[in-house]
């Protein structure tokens, strides 16, 4: 299976203008922050928990002002970082790393695919990670390789042959794609999904669809060890097991 490249959407064009426009002002708003108020102050305001990216790229908004009011709304919690930074380092510096994650997060949200984002984990985010897939080629031997454990994923040695070898334990490997087009495409909660979402909600969220005869015994961690190359090249491995049935 190979995905061709596409051109990156008129959203991910809005937003890398928008983060061009963050450069030149987080900058000056930094140098620019201090106020009237104690640096005791300044630093119980600026804190690593009130700008956590984990609530900001689900439900982002890609309307071009309200990027710029989210982007408004954080850089907000930064107006006191100089005299944050001299009452507590550590805390002043995990609110200004949180803030840059929920930049990322919010650009990757509204289709904005930096140069390596392959490379990049891809969580558990079915529509955005089918959407990026598209913009990358897959090697369907690299994925054999991830899949038996030969190469490394991104976040370590992943081994699904380890319990898709076991009828008993896992879905056979071999008959992968024929399962789908002949068991899973026909059911309605299935109707619109492709062989390429069937696989990605299979592996990052396995608990969102448990195969008839089978324990839901597969981790949800895989959205956190694989990366957006890796899911391509395990579906373009994974789509040439088209084995016939017993």
């Amino acid at each position: 299976m190979s995905i061709p490249n596409r051109k990156r959407t008129a959203a991910g064009a809005q937003v890398i203008l928008l983060l061009m426009m963050v450069a030149v002002v987080l900058p000056l708003a930094l140098m620019t922050g201090v106020t009237d108020r104690g640096a005791a102050e300044a630093a119980t305001e600026v804190t690593p928990e009130a700008v956590s990216a984990e609530s900001t790229a689900e439900s982002v908004d890609c309307a071009p002002a309200s990027l710029a009011a989210l982007q408004a709304g954080y850089q907000a919690r930064l107006d006191d970082f100089a005299a944050a930074i001299e009452a507590d380092t550590d805390t002043a510096l995990g609110a200004l790393y949180d803030v840059g994650t929920a930049y990322r997060e919010i650009a990757l949200a509204c289709g904005y695919l930096p140069a390596d984002f392959g490379q990049l984990t891809a969580g558990t985010d079915v529509p955005r990670i089918l959407a990026a897939l598209e913009n990358l080629n897959a090697d369907p031997m690299r994925g054999q390789s991830l899949y038996n454990g030969v190469e490394p994923s991104a976040g370590g040695v992943v081994g699904c042959s380890g319990c898709h070898q076991n009828a008993e334990v896992a879905p056979l490997t071999e008959g992968t794609w024929t399962r789908w087009d002949e068991q899973r495409r026909p059911l309605a909660q299935f109707a619109d999904y492709s062989f390429e979402h069937y696989m990605i909600e299979s592996i990052v969220l396995p608990q969102a669809y448990i195969a008839p005869g089978y324990e839901p015994n597969m981790p949800p961690i895989y959205g956190d060890q694989l990366s957006y190359q890796d899911l391509a090249d395990l579906i373009a491995y994974l789509a040439g097991q088209d084995q016939l049935l017993e």
